[in-house]
C-alpha cells in the first residue's frame, strides 16, 4: 500500500507527526498545538479524517513511548544526576509518588495534563512497568485525548479561521511574545530552583 509513504511526505501530516513524537521535549504545550492544528486543517479539508487521526494517534502513542523507553533504560539513581535543581527533583518524585501509588490510573490521568505527562511516562518506564500494562493504557489514552482536542478545533473552525487574519497582520507581534514566553519558561525551569 502506497498510503503511508504519500501521507509521510504530505507537509501537513508529516509536520502533526514530528510535533507529536519530539514536540513535548522542545516546547511546551506541542501535543496540544499539533492536536488543535489538526482539526483546524480538516476543517478547511486539507486533510482526510481517518489519516490525519491515525497519523496523530501515532505520534501521541510514540512521543510517549520514547519517554518510557528511555526511563526503562534509565539507571536507577541516574536520573537524579540529571535533574540538578531541588524543584525539579521535587517535581519527578512526587509524580513518581502518584505512579507508584496509582499506577495504570495515574499514567492515564497524566495524558490531560500538560506538564506532568512526559515524567509520568519516564517514571513509568524507571518503575519497571510491565510493558503489555503500559501499551494498554498508553493507547487507550490517545484514544481518548486525540478525537477530543481534534474535536474541540474542529467545532471551532470558523473561530480560528477569522482569527488567523489578525494573527498573519500581527505575526512579527506573536512571534516577539512566543520568543519572550518560551525564553522566561526556560528561565523558569533552569535558573529559578538554582536560587530556591
Amino acid at each position: 500500500n502506497a498510503m503511508l509513504p504519500a501521507l509521510l511526505s504530505y507537509p501537513p501530516y508529516l509536520a502533526i507527526f514530528t510535533l507529536l513524537v519530539v514536540g513535548i521535549w522542545l516546547i511546551p504545550f506541542a501535543e496540544e498545538i499539533a492536536l488543535m492544528s489538526a482539526g483546524y486543517l480538516y476543517f478547511t479539508g486539507e486533510v482526510h479524517l481517518t489519516a490525519v487521526l491515525g497519523v496523530a494517534g501515532l505520534g501521541v502513542f510514540l512521543g510517549d513511548f520514547v519517554a518510557f523507553a528511555l526511563g526503562r533504560g534509565w539507571g536507577g539513581h541516574r536520573w537524579h544526576q540529571l535533574l540538578m535543581h531541588r524543584a525539579q527533583r521535587s517535581w519527578f518524585t512526587t509524580i513518581g509518588t502518584l505512579i507508584d501509588r496509582y499506577g495504570l490510573g495515574a499514567l492515564f490521568c497524566s495524558r490531560f495534563l500538560p506538564g506532568v505527562r512526559l515524567p509520568a511516562h519516564f517514571l513509568a518506564g524507571l518503575s519497571r512497568m510491565p510493558m503489555t500494562n503500559y501499551v494498554c493504557v498508553s493507547l487507550l489514552s490517545a484514544v481518548v485525548y486525540v478525537p477530543m482536542l481534534f474535536s474541540l478545533a474542529y467545532s471551532f473552525g470558523e473561530e480560528i479561521e477569522a482569527a488567523l487574519p489578525v494573527l498573519h497582520r500581527t505575526s512579527n507581534l506573536a512571534w516577539v511574545l512566543f520568543c519572550i514566553s518560551l525564553g522566561a519558561w526556560g528561565l523558569y525551569r533552569c535558573w529559578l530552583p538554582r536560587l530556591l
